[in-house]
């Protein structure tokens, strides 16, 4: 018998869970790699992420001007990571970056859930004092966390993370958080795959979701000044499939 599953109750419970558990034995969620799950079951979830994302526009969740995006709500229990880092920007008075997993979950409207918030920061001494003085401690992997949240926060430097030039803004109720460009993701899973030829499954989501928008010849241009045009093209071509609907298995 099939059964019905609310997602919002069913994220609460999740968060309780994680909340009892110390930091240092959370799970650390991994993206998957594009091989990892059947085709029909890839072009499901490519059409639900794509889905969940033109709700959100719809309804007026995220309103999109040029490359900043407006929260108009926090309420779900999944947009706290927004609220986290907002929160930190306006108490060090200087702006934090979100990167990696913690944007593929603002980009895919919460279709790919995480507990870890990755920031990037040129004002690491700023934002260190922030977290002391807004009561978060460090674990042994050096993560930030709060008492009574499930997110834990890692911080990096801004020299880093390079490839993170050019950066969209949100405006949250909250107040203002920088967030990575959905093609520097993108660039960033693709060169993490290019030694195996093998993308993270969320690079043919996004691209999916975001394809009309996205800057493909920026995307083309760096994939080659990287060294992974190949791979930038067979997931190009991967998502074209998925896009005309085509009965052609992918990834033979």
């Amino acid at each position: 018998m099939k059964q019905t599953v609310e997602m919002e109750r069913w994220l609460a419970k999740r968060r309780a869970i994680l909340e009892r558990v110390k930091p240092e034995l959370r799970p650390r969620n991994k993206e998957r790699q594009i091989k990892s799950r059947p085709t029909e079951k890839r072009r499901a979830l490519a059409k639900s992420c794509k889905r969940a994302w033109d709700n959100a526009i719809q309804s007026g969740k995220i309103i999109v001007c040029g490359n900043t995006y407006k929260i108009n709500d926090l309420n779900n229990p999944a947009d706290e990571y927004l609220e986290i880092a907002a929160q930190i920007s306006d108490k060090a008075g200087s702006n934090v970056l979100i990167a990696g997993s913690s944007a593929v979950q603002f980009y895919s409207a919460n279709s790919f859930l995480n507990t870890k918030l990755e920031l990037i920061t040129k004002d690491a001494d700023k934002i260190k004092a922030a977290f002391q003085d807004l009561s978060f401690k460090t674990d042994a992997e050096e993560n930030w966390y709060v008492e009574n949240s499930a997110i834990q926060i890692k911080l990096s430097a801004s020299e880093e993370t390079k490839l993170y030039q050019d950066v969209n803004k949100i405006i949250t109720p909250y107040g203002l958080v920088l967030i990575a460009k959905i093609e520097d993701l993108l660039l960033q899973r693709i060169i993490e795959g290019k030694d195996f030829f093998n993308t993270s499954e969320w690079a043919e989501y996004l691209l999916f979701t975001h394809y009309e928008s996205v800057n493909m010849n920026y995307l083309k241009e760096q994939a080659a000044l990287l060294g992974c045009l190949d791979n930038f093209t067979q997931l190009y071509k991967e998502v074209n499939f998925v896009r005309n609907n085509s009965t052609r298995e992918l990834f033979l």
